[in-house]
């Protein structure tokens, strides 16, 4: 999913030169989204709005990098959405500094860390016992 018509098409391109069955949405993270999933990759906007342009981020699109003051403004929303879903993993890339207060938004949604690797999380969906 993404809310770029030309990231979706980049996307699809890349589908079809690998021969990989993707489907693709336009939609705004997980809003009007009804269909579940086992596992999501949210690699989504998380540098810093103060951040300067960096020579290697050049050609991107601002809206696909900056975040708010801290870089977590999306994911504050990711979170907030995915929190009544029943989605069992979760994936995220941020930047390290970052990673303990990532990693509190997904306590509030019920998610627990399960692994660190470098800009990437792991976040397991927490099943209350039922005993």
């Amino acid at each position: 999913t993404d809310v770029s018509k030309e990231a979706l098409q980049v996307a699809a391109q890349n589908a079809l030169r690998h021969a990989a069955a993707v489907t693709f949405k336009e939609q705004n993270l997980l809003q009007g989204d009804r269909e579940g999933y086992d596992v999501i990759l949210a690699n989504l906007p998380y540098v810093p709005t103060q951040v300067e342009s960096d020579p290697s981020i050049a050609s991107e699109p601002p809206e696909a990098l900056f975040s708010g003051p801290d870089g977590l403004e999306h994911y504050r929303r990711f979170f907030t959405q995915l929190e009544p879903k029943h989605i069992r993993y979760v994936l995220t890339e941020s930047l390290v500094t970052q990673h303990n207060d990532l990693e509190q938004l997904a306590h509030k949604a019920g998610y627990e860390l399960t692994a660190t690797e470098g800009l990437v999380q792991l976040f397991s969906k927490v099943i209350p016992d039922t005993f």
